[in-house]
């Protein structure tokens, strides 16, 4: 019985907390309508053109990663090829070390 006691209270505090949000938010509107806000309708054409920028955007980030991965994986490439070259010993080059 202490989960359903427990479940009324989570409730009970849930409901006080949006009767304030409420109270809080009454006027809201009359204030953005008094300040001159205006609120623009949303068709189909804007939906379309939205989404169609999105699509272009990701278009845009999907070639920037392809790009960035290409360079990744060559400097990956480079340096492997590097870590495998045999190194000069100190002695044998025409400078001497030390």
């Amino acid at each position: 019985m202490t989960e359903h006691s427990e479940v009324d209270e989570v409730l009970a505090r849930f409901r006080d907390w949006l009767g304030k949000i409420d109270a809080e938010t009454d006027g809201l509107g009359d204030e953005l309508r008094d300040r001159g806000t205006e609120t623009r309708e949303v068709g189909l054409y804007k939906v379309v053109e939205e989404f169609t920028a999105l699509r272009h955007e990701l278009k845009l980030q999907t070639k920037s990663t392809r790009g960035l991965q290409e360079q990744a994986e060559a400097t990956i490439a480079a340096m492997r090829a590097a870590n495998t070259r045999p190194s000069t010993p100190c002695g044998s080059i025409a400078i001497r070390c030390g």
